[in-house]
Order: structure tokens, then C-alpha cells, then sequence
């Protein structure tokens, strides 16, 4: 979204997955936290990731999304595929708001978890300052994690939105 506003000549179109214009909160510390403690370099089989995260990730869709992020190197050992220590690192920055008066006039659809509450009724009057053409889908049956929980309407709501301009 950020990007969006401060370089709205490089963006042609965005989707926003289940998150808002406001601040939030860290909050994914467990996460993080479980994350940091799997020694990668012992692991055999990715069904021992996920055992590790089951200990303190009760979510299977959760721990699902976190599996597709590890996959095996060259030496056969298993890495994750994004930065944890860069996320440990601007965590705060992660849940910042937008600037007050930053706006995207471009097309942009905001899909949210019918089952989360990262966007609320009242967000919507703050999506529509910040993105005056924004579209608002609820996806059913999904929760933050909406592109694990329902990745089938996630997949629709994307791709008709996309052809549409």
C-alpha cells in the first residue's frame, strides 16, 4: 500500500490481502519465535517442521502457509525462503499506517477474511480515503490467512479483478 501511494506511476493495479490502512500491533511473536528455534541444518523431512511448529502454532492452515516457505538446498539441508531475521528486524515498521493524507487513485481490491477481524466496518471509510477506487470482497470460510483458509475464492476474487482492467 505504501508503495503504492508514494509510486503510483509504477503501480497499474494492487490487491491487499485481509490488512488495512491503519496501525497494528506486533503480534506474531510465537511465530517468530518458533521460526527462530527449528536448527534447519538437523531437519530431514519437512514433516519435521511441522511437527516443531505444531508445539506452538495450533492453526493447520498456519502452519501450512509457513511449510510452503521451506524448501531443501543444494547440500540437501532445508532454509527458509524469505528473511526472517530483515522481519525481526523492521517488525514495528511491518504494522505502521499509511501517511494521513497519501491516496492511490488506481483500481485496488481489498479482500478480507470473512472470519478475521484485520479489517473492521469502520477501516472501510479509511480504505476509501486512502484508495477512493478501492473494490472490498469478503472471501467465506477464511480467516487472516485467507489465501490458506479459502484459496480457491482467494484465486477467483484475484484473477476476475486482474482481467477487469
Amino acid at each position: 500500500m505504501l508503495f503504492a501511494v508514494e509510486f503510483p506511476d509504477m503501480v497499474s493495479k494492487l490487491i491487499v490481502a485481509d490488512i488495512a490502512p491503519k496501525y497494528y500491533p506486533p503480534h506474531h511473536e510465537i511465530i517468530l519465535q518458533t521460526l527462530n528455534s527449528i536448527d534447519f541444518k538437523s531437519i530431514h523431512q519437512r514433516s519435521e517442521v511441522d511437527e516443531i511448529l505444531e508445539a506452538h502454532i495450533k492453526e493447520k492452515e498456519v502452519r501450512q502457509f509457513l511449510s510452503k516457505n521451506v524448501y531443501r538446498l543444494h547440500d540437501h539441508s532445508f532454509a527458509l525462503r524469505f528473511n526472517l531475521p530483515a522481519i525481526e528486524e523492521n517488525i514495528n515498521e511491518i504494522g505502521d499506517p499509511l501517511p494521513a493524507y497519501s491516496v492511490y487513485k488506481g483500481p485496488v481490491l481489498f479482500l478480507k477474511g470473512a472470519d478475521s477481524g484485520y479489517i473492521t466496518d469502520e477501516d472501510e471509510t479509511s480504505i476509501r480515503m486512502h484508495f477512493p477506487g478501492a473494490e472490498i470482497q469478503s472471501v467465506a470460510n477464511a480467516g487472516h490467512w485467507l489465501h490458506a483458509d479459502n484459496p480457491e475464492k482467494f484465486y477467483e476474487y484475484s484473477l476476475n479483478f486482474l482481467k477487469k482492467f
